[in-house]
């Protein structure tokens, strides 16, 4: 199933290689305010464009394009706010790889080589490196901005600048020193269509997209349908889109997952390394 091994690697880099190098820190500046543009708040209206719904699941297609590889996959998308993101990935109706994450751990499951790895974020050093938590992880699939590093609920207009851009307005992390943050939101209704990172080393071309369109209602606030992720690094570049479908806000599933003793468990590298392989 090498098409599955491919995608499985792709997803894993996209998800935990996006944000390396991450200032551990991030103090509260003022946001820089013009005088044609409000931006105390402007911000406001970002941070209340946060989901209200406390469970989201969907039916899922993912397509990965890179180099000369293009594949595609269905699966399931669950998540349940503070708690845990679930991304199932299959093949033909069976589940082949499943990716939990919870405020605890991380698990990823390979089901064809029946193997897993569950780590905590700390104990995995690429995420600790990076900064990277459950809270960055679900900013990302529940649409909103973030500070690394900081609880959803503490995030205020003041940490960023601000800066209108024809029908954009562009929210920059004011304060982080190795690493540049800009979410890109729309002027109108103030709903965030990318967030994107980068280096700000320029030997370092590492670069991270998430892209949202095709907005629908979620209990009355607009939430994506298509999430685009792009990844730049380690000299290759990764497309994943992901569309979603069958929305709704069921909470009638299983919030973790148990993982059959017959599964032998590996370290994140070597499953990295396994799956890489197979290229």
């Amino acid at each position: 199933m090498k098409k599955y091994s491919i995608l499985l690697a792709a997803i894993l880099s996209v998800m935990f290689l996006s944000g390396c190098r991450t200032a551990k820190n991030v103090t509260t500046p003022s946001a820089e305010v013009s005088t044609a543009f409000n931006a105390h708040d402007y911000g406001k209206r970002v941070m209340k464009n946060v989901p209200k719904a406390q469970c989201m699941t969907a039916k899922i297609s993912l397509e990965m394009s890179g180099g000369s590889k293009d594949l595609s996959v269905s699966g399931n998308l669950r998540m349940k706010r503070d708690d845990v993101i679930q991304l199932s990935i299959s093949f033909f109706g069976m589940e082949l790889g499943r990716l939990e994450f919870t405020k605890d751990y991380a698990l990823i499951i390979d089901r064809f080589n029946k193997q897993y790895v569950k780590e905590s974020y700390e104990k995995v050093n690429f995420l600790t490196r990076a900064n990277i938590d459950f809270n960055e992880l679900q900013a990302l699939f529940w649409n909103t901005v973030f500070v690394p590093g900081m609880q959803q609920a503490d995030v205020s207009p003041e940490h960023f600048s601000m800066t209108p851009d024809g029908d954009r307005v562009q929210l920059v992390l004011a304060e982080a020193p190795e690493l540049n943050y800009k979410f890109t939101t729309r002027a109108d209704d103030a709903r965030l269509l990318e967030t994107q990172i980068t280096s700000k080393d320029a030997r370092n071309n590492t670069q991270f997209e998430c892209k949202y369109d095709n907005f629908t209602q979620l209990e009355g606030v607009p939430f994506p349908s298509t999430f685009t992720f792009l990844l730049r690094a380690l000299r290759k570049d990764y497309t994943i889109k992901m569309s979603l479908s069958r929305i709704n806000t069921s909470d009638d599933w299983e919030k973790r997952t148990e993982v059959s003793s017959k599964y032998k468990a590996r370290s994140v590298n070597e499953i990295m390394r396994q799956l890489i392989s197979v290229r």
